[in-house]
């Protein structure tokens, strides 16, 4: 007897979530989702899934950076180097890209939910590169490609809020939630349905992938909130020595 393991590029993960505010304290929980494909041909039975947060179809080539030289036009070292980009450019895309844009999904795809909230049964397990989700609650996974919706955890989040507008870009103020320490929630990027006393207000998008100190969650367009911009004085131009200097007046009422 013997076991056998392979890697298939026909499964994988697509983390979502869902933010739940109530008014009445203004507390917040985020609720961990993973939408969990797979077309291998072979039925998933009782199956104890492994949700990681790397991609094994990532190249982990570390990029090289070269120095440019300014120098006379030679025919022949451009031609040589024209080439060697062509081969360079040939190479990486030859690469095999992220397992997840190859489970990329529509807005008509189907989604099934399959379980409740699997946290008693969740181990986490942290390295230097990922983080790896440990379900021991088996699972049946058909080979279908569709989306099944597998309820991972909550986490209670201490948010300020606040409201932002930019009536430049848009005419409504936006409600919003801002989150300290938000490295520690182990967040990768995803959609998010945010719900507001039970009410679905809407989709955002969580985006780890920023250096400030505290992450922004979008909670929605607040319509209690009416702001007009209008413009005074289309401009003055003033011409002096060279230099022309415009100036505009706007008047921006709350």
């Amino acid at each position: 007897p013997f076991e056998c393991s392979y890697f298939t590029p026909n499964a994988g993960w697509i983390p979502t979530y869902e933010v739940r505010v109530k008014s009445s304290d203004n507390s917040m929980k985020l609720a961990y989702k993973a939408l969990v494909s797979q077309h291998t041909g072979i039925e998933w039975k009782n199956v104890k899934l492994t949700l990681c947060t790397g991609s094994p179809m990532l190249n982990n080539y570390i990029p090289d950076l070269m120095p440019t030289y300014l120098q006379f036009y030679t025919p022949v070292l451009y031609r040589r180097y024209a080439k060697a980009r062509m081969e360079k450019d040939e190479v990486m895309s030859a690469m095999p890209q992220m397992a997840i844009e190859s489970n990329e999904m529509s807005d008509t795809m189907e989604i099934k939910m399959i379980a409740p909230d699997v946290s008693s049964y969740l181990e986490q397990k942290e390295n230097h590169l990922n983080l790896n989700y440990e379900i021991s609650l088996p699972y049946d996974i058909p080979s279908d490609d569709k989306a099944y919706s597998i309820h991972i955890k909550e986490e209670k989040l201490n948010a300020i809020y606040e409201h932002i507008a930019i009536p430049k870009m848009d005419g409504d103020a936006f409600f919003s939630a801002k989150i300290g320490n938000w490295g520690d929630l182990n967040i990768l990027p995803g959609e998010s349905n945010i719900i507001l006393d039970n009410n679905y207000i809407g989709k955002s998008f969580l985006n780890p992938q920023t250096a400030d100190d505290s992450m922004r969650i979008s909670l929605g367009r607040d319509r209690s909130i009416s702001i007009n911009r209008k413009q005074i004085k289309d401009y003055t131009a003033i011409k002096k020595h060279d230099i022309k200097t415009e100036t505009q007046t706007v008047e921006i009422s709350v």
